[in-house]
């Protein structure tokens, strides 16, 4: 019984699940980098929405700061729409695109070269925080920006258009997000005129 709670034994396990993690990640790797390039699009646009949805029920649960702080209106008009539609799908996702995934990426790839989780996790972090409307609204933000890094880490070793894929799925989800917007004020508005 001692020799199980001895450090020897506490090593020989630990490294005995880093070695299982190493091959559950090896084969998500493998079978992210096997998907084509609509097949990505389609499967991390749906995990992104995922993503948010079960991070930012938690998030609200566990920290209790509402998500209505976000800068969005109920009371839209035509003009309104077109703008963020051409801010939100078009300018936004490009250039968050070219600086979170792509400019961080490639800067922290240049410290931990031995490491390819940690420029993830920071250009994850960093996307979060750039989008702070609320504390949960960063926390769910950070777990897309770590998934969308992981997507756009994995279409370079692929070479499948890494710019043009996380860009495409972030302006699709962007899309979902104001289509709900729309729909919510549409049916608010339908509610008061009853």
């Amino acid at each position: 019984m001692a020799h199980f709670y001895g450090t020897r034994a506490i090593q020989v396990r630990v490294k005995k699940y880093i070695n299982v993690l190493r091959q559950y990640k090896n084969s998500v790797d493998a079978r992210v980098t096997a998907l084509s390039f609509w097949h990505f699009i389609l499967v991390f646009s749906v995990m992104t929405e995922v993503v948010k949805v079960i991070v930012g029920a938690v998030a609200s649960i566990l920290l209790s700061d509402p998500v209505e702080r976000v800068p969005w209106s109920n009371t839209f008009n035509v003009e309104d729409y077109i703008r963020l539609i051409f801010l939100a799908v078009c300018i936004g996702p490009l250039l968050e695109t070219l600086f979170f995934q792509s400019f961080i990426l490639f800067i922290m790839k240049k410290f931990f070269k031995n490491s390819p989780l940690f420029p993830i996790i920071i250009s994850g972090i960093i996307f979060g925080i750039n989008h702070y409307y609320s504390s949960v609204y960063v926390v769910f933000m950070m777990f897309v920006g770590f998934l969308w890094a992981y997507g756009y880490e994995n279409r370079i070793k692929s070479q499948n258009n890494p710019f043009f894929s996380i860009f495409l799925v972030h302006s699709i989800t962007n899309s979902f997000s104001i289509l709900a917007l729309f729909l919510m004020q549409h049916h608010s508005f339908h509610w008061r005129s009853m």
